[in-house]
């Protein structure tokens, strides 16, 4: 006898199915942004050729430490199986994003390119948790920092590539810069925030990619690319933000500049000591800048002194992540998300007089 369904089989089924449904577009929903590929930008040289192709594979040489002039857009795959996707298709899906703020990252020395991934990983998740799946869409910067060879060799090989990386840099702020003004119609363009923040030798990076576009390229003056810009444990001197040094263009090129620091960073000491040729200054890591009465008005302090060592023992130097047995999210990285949130820009825990204040855990 065949089986019969009676209607009101057929509506309890109905509606399972659509409880059911709701609840797979729900969780689709809520993992929108955990299952799309990471995008990151990349001087890193690949094993395939350096002469880019869209959607061509693309895979980190991890062999070879050399800072490529060329800069690769990237679509992050598995197993090291990455997709180049060229700076035309990468703007455009940043644009199209349902995030209403894009952070770049760019990583400190002695950090692979799946450690940046992973520290992009934490910080996008403690974004999501804070603000909101749709508030920010971070974005690494990776560029050659040596993860293999001794301390000291390695620091001396990742200054001289922070150095070396400048023109690709530059030149991926002006793919950026071209692009925008490509765009005739005012609704094809990007007017999303766009933020970066720099981690240690990753200020070099900035500074240096800064002051080359700057010289090279920009005669007219450095035009306002970010709304923020996140300095976090800066291994440059601490003068480097004032007038005529070569990290001037920071301040030029953002809204609102926040250097974080910690007096007690060992990593920064060490770094004083290593870079004794550049010149016998502190680290504007460990002191803030030197003098803020030298540096424009959009530029603050904060101190981290309170809890960098917590986060980051012994050393208090990666600070800017979660406590090192995962629990807690840094307040570096809570305040930066604050401070792009706010419309005014105006930026908390600071005495609006001395721009300068102090975070605590």
């Amino acid at each position: 006898m065949p089986l019969r369904i009676s209607s009101l089989s057929r509506d309890a089924d109905a509606h399972v199915l659509s409880v059911l449904t709701l609840r797979t577009n729900r969780f689709r929903e809520i993992h929108y942004f955990k299952e799309k590929q990471m995008l990151f930008v990349t001087n890193r040289i690949p094993k395939q050729s350096e002469r880019s192709r869209r959607n061509r594979k693309w895979n980190f040489d991890l062999d070879n430490n050399t800072a490529s002039p060329s800069v690769f857009f990237c679509r992050r795959g598995i197993n090291d199986d990455h997709t180049e996707i060229m700076h035309e298709a990468f703007m455009q899906e940043l644009k199209d994003d349902r995030a209403e703020h894009i952070l770049f990252f760019l990583h400190g020395f002695h950090t692979s390119p799946n450690a940046a991934f992973e520290a992009v990983e934490q910080i996008q998740d403690i974004a999501d948790a804070d603000r909101g799946q749709e508030f920010v869409r971070v974005v690494p910067v990776i560029w050659p920092a040596d993860a293999q060879a001794g301390v000291i060799k390695k620091y001396y090989t990742d200054r001289d590539a922070a150095l070396d990386s400048r023109t690709a840099f530059s030149r991926a702020l002006r793919f950026f810069i071209d692009w925008q003004r490509a765009q005739k119609n005012v609704e094809d363009r990007c007017f999303k925030p766009v933020s970066i923040l720099a981690h240690s030798m990753g200020n070099r990076v900035l500074r240096e990619a800064l002051f080359h576009l700057a010289d090279e390229h920009l005669r007219r003056g450095m035009p306002r690319i970010f709304r923020c810009v996140f300095l976090s444990a800066a291994d440059i001197v601490n003068e480097s933000l004032q007038r005529g040094r070569t990290g001037e263009h920071i301040q030029d090129s953002s809204a609102r500049v926040i250097a974080y620091y910690a007096y007690d960073d060992l990593a920064l000491r060490g770094s004083k000591v290593v870079n004794l040729d550049e010149a016998v200054s502190r680290r504007l890591g460990h002191t803030g800048p030197e003098d803020m009465n030298k540096v424009d008005k959009n530029v603050y302090a904060l101190d981290c002194g309170a809890f960098n060592t917590d986060w980051d023992p012994p050393t208090g130097h990666s600070y800017y992540r979660r406590e090192k047995d995962g629990s807690r999210p840094s307040p570096l990285l809570l305040h930066a998300l604050e401070v792009m949130g706010m419309a005014d820009l105006q930026v908390p825990r600071t005495d609006p007089t001395t721009r300068e204040g102090r975070l605590t855990s």
